[in-house]
């Protein structure tokens, strides 16, 4: 398992963008590292959302399962297990008020 800080990712990203937006006003002159730093995290970004849509895509399959599957073809057989239960316990009831040990 890969520990990551979620916290400080975001406050990461956070300076980067208000550092960008500063440039872009005029504010800040863009160091060398800051250039790369922007180029870095544009392809950063690209590079995430490109694994974003893959993972999404190569989940598909589930969720047309889950569809097919469908929760009314669930509960049918919910409801016969259970009825199946409730017979088996009534069988034996009976079986046992006639004196009749199976077990």
């Amino acid at each position: 398992m890969i520990y990551t800080d979620e916290r400080k990712l975001q406050l990461e990203k956070r300076i980067a963008e208000i550092k960008r937006q500063m440039i872009e006003d005029g504010e800040l002159v863009p160091t060398e590292q800051d250039l790369d730093n922007m180029d870095e995290g544009k392809i950063k970004q690209e590079a995430e959302e490109a694994i974003r849509g893959s993972f999404i895509e190569g989940t598909s399959h589930l969720l047309n399962k889950r569809i097919k599957d469908g929760s009314a073809d669930r509960l049918q057989k919910i409801v016969r297990i259970c009825i199946f239960l409730a017979a088996a316990v009534a069988i034996v009831f009976v079986l046992k008020r006639w004196g009749i040990n199976i077990f």
